[in-house]
């Protein structure tokens, strides 16, 4: 009861005071899924993490027989105990630089796909108002908060349609 009284407080611009409720609803998940500029940034996010773990993979593989390496002549007595620590600092020093760089290179591909992200919902939101200024509607939900609606309620395929025609392709910032 206290809400509906403090909705009736609420000033609506003149033009809303006589016009009737016109309600839509859009799956967002759906949307973000399927919609091709969505698809395309996830797949060439996708390739482009498999690429730098395959990178970091092989570094790391080379770091780990470096590694070795060194034990065995150390073990080995080939080597007195400075040229070892001169040698093993060295290696830690590698190990710490390779850190550096996967962890440099998973903040460029969040970065990626933070960016891609911004890129859909920008054009999802226009999209969105284009198709509800269109239709009439004056307030439109998202598919996730609403328990129930009817099918002719739901704008998502129309939405989902504009929104390929407007954002085929989203550009995406290239990793170092």
């Amino acid at each position: 009861m206290v809400g509906v009284i403090a909705l009736a407080g609420l000033a609506l611009p003149s033009q809303a005071q006589n016009a009737p409720m016109v309600i839509a609803v859009v799956d967002m998940q759906v949307i973000l899924r399927d919609s091709k500029g969505a698809a395309s940034a996830i797949a060439t996010i996708e390739k482009q993490k498999k690429a730098v773990q395959a990178e970091l993979a092989k570094q790391e593989n080379a770091l780990a027989a470096e590694g070795q390496q060194l034990e065995q002549q150390r073990a080995a007595g080939n080597m007195s105990a400075e040229d070892f620590q001169k040698k093993s600092q060295q290696f830690q020093e590698k190990v710490a630089a390779l850190r550096q760089t996967a962890m440099s290179r998973r903040q460029q591909l969040q970065q990626m796909q933070v960016g891609a992200q911004s890129q859909v919902v920008t054009a999802l939101n226009a999209t969105v108002a284009e198709v509800a200024k269109a239709r009439g509607v004056s307030l439109v939900l998202i598919k996730g908060a609403v328990l129930y609606n009817l099918p002719a309620f739901d704008i998502t395929p129309e939405v989902l349609q504009k929104l390929d025609a407007r954002l085929p392709v989203v550009k995406l910032s290239a990793t170092k």
